[in-house]
């Protein structure tokens, strides 16, 4: 099978997840005879062609910090390089990476997040700029649900999104999760959860949809109960304001800024407890990759993940008395974090590949 991908957030130069899924498709792909021609972004004009064995992967210009500018940056170089590379390849698989144009090569569109998702959770934090620009953008979503012969979710949430803003009645799509890599993302030895200063971790962008924000004031309701240190790894617009809130109310916080992908194991491993405080949330990796590595999770009810704790982002009260009753409690967290690295094994990324794969194949001609 040959396989013409696209990724405007593809490894190492991505904002968030949304390019894992094709980089281990690839991965795993070529040990099943896949050969893959890639077209991934670059930070800045140049265009260039790099081979290996059974993938070639083209750099394209995707310019700017944001939506605004990567999506349709990304979608004009993209485009004229579908309508030249398509006739060799069996099927076009593209993660929420658009191009403009007609393919007569079956289109596979694997969704990880929706720019209706986006606008809906800015409208429910009051963010009215962010819902317009977002909104303003719904067209490229729609356009690539029109154009896909068959669709993939991460999430049944996610099928309920898109069904708000595209008709996908008559379109195949399978639920296939994202997945976590095992290998990197493990437990560093036992956990014992038994010092009294507990280690709290948050990892993501630093954006207002992600509820860090909220956050701190169940931090606020704990401070003066528990011993404990909040951890923020992760970088955007937000960090003045969250930098500010953090002094106003004094709580002890420790901003890592950005991290490299291949630090982050040895940060899962060592805190008490992982938090993703989501308002919007189509997945949730990294929750996934911190459950892989034996630390006890907890998520917003916004994040599709199940069988661990979740909490309402806008209950205060009930979110800070869970959170020390787990805080508190060695026991308590000794399993859920068995529970969460027994849960994550069933993400594998091989095993993810190969329902991705077995779904794709599918659709060869």
């Amino acid at each position: 099978m040959n396989v013409l991908a696209l990724c405007r957030e593809y490894p190492p130069y991505n904002n968030g997840g949304m390019g894992y899924p094709l980089y281990y498709l690839v991965k795993y792909g070529v040990e099943k005879d896949i050969k893959f021609t890639l077209i991934t972004n670059y930070p800045s004009l140049r265009i260039f062609k790099v081979k290996k064995k059974d993938t070639t992967q083209i750099f394209i210009p995707t310019l700017g910090k944001n939506f605004l500018t990567k999506i349709p940056s990304y979608a004009f170089f993209s485009s004229l390089l579908v309508k030249k590379l398509q006739e060799k390849c069996d099927i076009i698989y593209s993660t929420s990476s658009p191009f403009i144009g007609s393919t007569f090569r079956p289109l596979i569109f694997h969704i990880q997040g929706t720019r209706y998702g986006e606008a809906l959770a800015a409208r429910k934090i009051g963010w009215t700029l962010a819902e317009i620009l977002n909104k303003s953008f719904i067209g490229f979503d729609k356009m690539m649900v029109r154009k896909g012969v068959a669709l993939i979710f991460p999430s049944q949430a996610l099928v309920t999104e898109v069904s708000s803003f595209s008709d996908i009645k008559q379109k195949q799509y399978a639920v296939i999760p994202n997945g976590v890599d095992t290998t990197m993302f493990y437990p560093r030895g036992k956990k014992s959860f038994t010092s009294s200063l507990k280690r709290i971790l948050y990892v993501g962008r630093l954006d207002r949809r992600k509820g860090v924000d909220r956050f701190f004031y169940v931090l606020d309701r704990m401070k003066s109960r528990f011993k404990f240190k909040f951890i923020i790894v992760g970088s955007g617009r937000e960090y003045p304001r969250l930098l500010y809130l953090a002094e106003k109310l004094g709580l002890p916080v420790e901003f890592k800024g950005k991290v490299d992908h291949q630090k982050l194991p040895e940060i899962y491993n060592a805190v008490d407890l992982f938090v993703m405080p989501s308002i919007y949330e189509p997945f949730g990796l990294v929750a996934l990759e911190a459950m892989a590595s034996g630390t006890p999770t907890v998520v917003s009810v916004n994040c599709p993940l199940d069988r661990i704790p979740k909490f309402d982002p806008y209950d205060v009260e009930n979110t800070a008395e869970m959170l020390l009753g787990l805080l508190s409690s060695p026991d308590k967290l000794r399993r859920l974090s068995e529970r969460c690295r027994e849960v994550a094994l069933e993400y594998d990324w091989q095993v993810i590949v190969d329902k991705m794969v077995n779904f794709m194949e599918r659709f060869l001609k």
